[in-house]
């Protein structure tokens, strides 16, 4: 029998409040056909800002027509309440935010790696390794989390950007494009949001199980978490820029409490694996008692799925609405 692999990261983490929409996202593999324009947004805007801060304004033109070019050739679903997101003002946002951090004290930290270098394209393997710096932006990891004889469950984690200011911490630095009006509220919520902090421990996991990588390195000492806030309110409005301020997480130093939750959640996900495996199980609707149905950015994806009569007609709005694929967020923008 084939082994069972689940990823997991911190958007199924977000997402696992229901446990049964954590089993649709992880194990079946059920994701929208397509994704909303603002998500689309947001990941233009990032194609852009890992080449501007790898390479300052030398690589804006490039960045640009990344950006550009992704968010132009992505189909995507249009909300009625976003439809001033269009390749302008992606344009406007980008450029913008290069003026402002243009001499950003903050700076990526950068690594030495061996890369290939290819000598003749028309021969074989020809060319070498060279050791060069790279930029720690958009660092993609996994590691293993539990293993048995039929289920394998990695931890998966992709980061903007690992920096430091001189005579600083090292921080994570997590890019956010967003509608929402009350910025402060916004960036204070971080502080008790999954996001930066399974960031924070997956590094530090990462740095037990491979203590003589450059992650092991730098978990050596106290790392920060921060929000690279970009607020925009429509068309014509101003766009803001705005940091949150470093985060320790103090409250739990060392990620002890965040590793139990997570410990919890995965055990209660294998339970529920293990079941489906001997029978038709799929775990009940939590989200009808705890709220997960409604979610901060609305209705619950699967909301109509759930919400149908019996398990024939939600299996049939499953496959009406949805695709299936493997869960892998080490390759989300990635084509197939």
């Amino acid at each position: 029998m084939e082994k069972l692999l689940v990823i997991l990261d911190a958007s199924a983490f977000s997402n696992s409040a229901c446990l049964l929409r954590l089993f649709r996202i992880t194990v079946e593999g059920y994701t929208q056909k397509l994704e909303n324009n603002d998500v689309c947004f947001g990941t233009a805007f990032h194609l852009f800002r890992k080449i501007f801060r790898d390479k300052g304004d030398c690589g804006m033109a490039e960045g640009l027509n990344v950006a550009k070019e992704y968010f132009i050739k992505t189909p995507m679903v249009v909300k009625p309440n976003k439809t001033y997101l269009t390749p302008l003002f992606l344009m406007r946002i980008c450029m913008e935010y290069a003026e402002k951090y243009v001499h950003d004290k903050f700076k990526p930290i950068r690594v030495k790696t061996k890369k290939w270098i290819t000598t003749n394209p028309g021969i074989e393997n020809s060319g070498g390794f060279i050791e060069v710096e790279e930029p720690l932006l958009e660092l993609k990891g996994a590691f293993p989390y539990y293993v048995d004889d039929e289920i394998e469950i990695l931890m998966a984690f992709t980061i903007d950007e690992i920096g430091k200011e001189s005579n600083s911490i090292v921080s994570i630095c997590d890019a956010k494009t967003t509608s929402v009006w009350n910025i402060k509220e916004y960036l204070d919520s971080y502080e008790l949001s999954c996001q930066l902090r399974f960031y924070k421990w997956s590094l530090l996991k990462y740095a037990e199980a491979y203590p003589e990588s450059f992650i092991g390195e730098l978990c050596k000492n106290d790392i920060g978490c921060f929000i690279d806030g970009i607020f925009y309110k429509g068309e014509k409005a101003n766009v803001e820029y705005k940091r949150s301020n470093v985060m320790l997480f103090q409250d739990d130093p060392g990620m002890v409490e965040f590793n139990e939750l997570v410990r919890i959640k995965v055990s209660n996900l294998i339970d529920a694996i293990q079941l489906s495996k001997v029978s038709a199980f799929v775990p009940i609707r939590e989200g009808i008692l705890n709220g997960a149905c409604n979610t901060k950015y609305g209705l619950c994806n699967f909301f109509k799925v759930c919400s149908a009569v019996d398990d024939t007609t939600r299996n049939v709005i499953l496959d009406y609405n949805f695709i299936k694929k493997p869960y892998n967020p080490l390759k989300f923008n990635e084509s197939d």
